[in-house]
């Protein structure tokens, strides 16, 4: 991270911003598609990082490839960004503003792996199983698919670690038959 401080003021600013002007549901959609957009493009984060590629060139990008799609608000922002030479930092900036955000509202993210494609159904499972422990309001569940764990899931939750893959079992087979604390030394 750039400057987690930086980041955090910006954050803290549009998501007040956004609460006195009635506009916080709009605002967090478009920093759910600008989160989406930079995670899912390396080229663009390099672009907003480089310091030889001019301001005015930057701004063009961004014009391009959010001024239709977000809020008045949030496009202003994006501009402000640029023009004060903090593009650089609007990665760390958007991930800030939806951890203040999930904090506020009590929602908890939590991340599916899998070897195989789940479908909705079992992610509503997951979803109502982690509800009913009554720590959150609200889940997000990210899924992802990972073919090396074989079978099974590995669920993060915050900060709790469930790993019931075949991977994870197989690791712990291995090591209990390396182990030879179960041979008699005489």
């Amino acid at each position: 991270m750039l400057s987690p401080r930086l980041a955090s003021r910006y954050a803290k600013s549009i998501l007040s911003l956004a609460k006195e002007r009635g506009s916080l549901e709009e605002t967090v959609k478009d920093v759910r598609l600008l989160e989406e957009t930079l995670d899912g493009s390396k080229e663009l984060r390099l672009m907003l990082k480089s310091p030889i590629i001019p301001s005015d060139k930057k701004e063009k990008v961004m014009n391009m490839l959010f001024s239709t799609q977000l809020s008045d608000l949030t496009y202003k922002f994006i501009n402000l960004l640029v023009l004060k030479g903090r593009e650089k930092h609007l990665v760390e900036m958007v991930h800030s503003f939806m951890e203040l955000y999930n904090k506020a509202n009590h929602i908890v993210k939590a991340t599916l792996t899998t070897a195989i494609p789940v479908d909705k159904k079992t992610v509503e499972e997951v979803r109502s199983l982690l509800l009913t422990n009554k720590l959150t309001e609200s889940v997000e569940i990210q899924t992802k698919v990972d073919p090396t764990i074989v079978g099974g899931f590995v669920l993060k939750y915050g900060d709790m670690l469930l790993d019931n893959s075949v991977e994870r079992k197989l690791q712990l087979i291995k090591k209990q038959i390396q182990d030879k604390s179960y041979i008699s030394k005489f």
